[in-house]
């Protein structure tokens, strides 16, 4: 279960990490902008997606719990962000 949560995010977060070094060494600057929204938007979202579709039914099965867990999370975060940012 482990392996398969591993597997989708250690290569998002590899590449989150290429672009701040990259941004660090001034190798990307504010004039290359306007390639990042393919990258947000298209190849980050992939790289989740491909693990789990590469990923067996009774891996996936395996971790429903680990994953109910996680969306409830990322729900909680969300909602504390939106409170944060808009109160009313």
């Amino acid at each position: 279960m482990v392996s398969l949560i591993l597997k989708g995010l250690v290569p998002t977060f590899f590449v989150i990490g290429l672009g701040y070094l990259a941004g660090k060494r001034r190798m990307i600057d504010n004039h290359n902008v306007r390639e990042l929204p393919l990258v947000m938007h298209f190849g980050l979202p992939a790289l989740p997606f491909v693990a789990t579709a590469t990923t067996s039914r009774e891996k996936m099965i395996a971790a429903g719990p680990m994953v109910i867990a996680s969306t409830i999370c990322s729900m909680i975060t969300l909602g504390v962000a939106i409170l944060l940012l808009y109160p009313q």
